[in-house]
């Protein structure tokens, strides 16, 4: 008895000790560590990314895209591009699920089209192009609204969400991925404010799809290539990527 006890122990601890490693937080973009969290940044003087204490007492991020004067195509965007660990840039796998987490408060939501979330599709070894879909998933403001669209191959576009939004409050986004670079193997999910959202004219909770390309890295900012003559600024808190809703809600 007291072996088959032992036993019964032994398997129960090793149970407990490998659950936990299906979910974990992968990475935390936090202010005090500066712009190395991020891969690249991708924002041109006069823009600005930099921390900033906000009115609530937190430090945040702040991305600023200043007016466009003639010919200043560049200063369309101020993004951050992909997340670097202690262990360096993290590559996102395929057949893997990854949610990413942030809140964001913007100067204007009605001004202009501005994209602030973009899971943004790259070719290895310098390869012209961004693969089959530019952009499988995409956020953008407009017209005091938040629009998810799905973006499958040949740039066909899916509005899958929208939710009003009004400027100068802070909103809790999370997108649920499930990498696959097959037509209908991956899907996403989506919440706002810490409420799961029915997707697509379907309503479902897991939109299927086409996720991954040669491989993908986030980018959250500021993104008008529409008006570029229009300024505006995103502030980004509390950016995570974790394996479940859970690490980065």
């Amino acid at each position: 008895m007291r072996i088959l006890s032992a036993t019964v122990a032994l398997l129960a601890s090793l149970l407990f000790v490998a659950e936990p490693a299906s979910a974990q937080v992968l990475w935390e973009g936090d202010p005090a560590k500066g712009t190395r969290v991020f891969g690249n940044l991708e924002c041109a003087r006069p823009g600005s990314i930099v921390t900033a204490r906000q009115d609530e007492g937190f430090v945040a991020w702040r991305y600023t895209k200043k007016k466009a004067e003639a010919g200043q195509k560049s200063v369309v965007r101020c993004e951050t591009r992909g997340i670097r660990t202690d262990a360096g840039r993290f590559r996102f796998r395929n057949n893997s699920t990854y949610y990413l987490g942030w809140s964001s408060k913007l100067s204007t939501t009605t001004a202009g089209d501005y994209t602030i979330f973009q899971w943004k599709s790259y070719c290895d070894n310098g390869a012209p192009g961004n693969g089959a879909q530019n952009y499988p998933v995409i956020m953008k403001i407009k017209e005091g609204h938040a629009r998810l669209f799905f973006v499958g191959v040949g740039e066909t576009w899916n509005l899958i969400w929208t939710g009003q939004v009004e400027p100068w409050k802070w909103y809790r986004f999370v997108v649920g991925i499930h990498t696959s670079n097959k037509l209908r193997g991956g899907w996403v999910e989506f919440y706002f404010n810490g409420e799961q959202q029915r997707l697509g004219k379907d309503g479902v909770l897991r939109y299927p799809g086409r996720t991954l390309d040669t491989y993908n890295e986030p980018k959250w900012g500021i993104y008008d290539r529409q008006r570029p003559e229009l300024e505006a600024v995103h502030r980004i808190y509390r950016m995570k990527v974790g394996t479940t809703y859970n690490d980065v809600r």
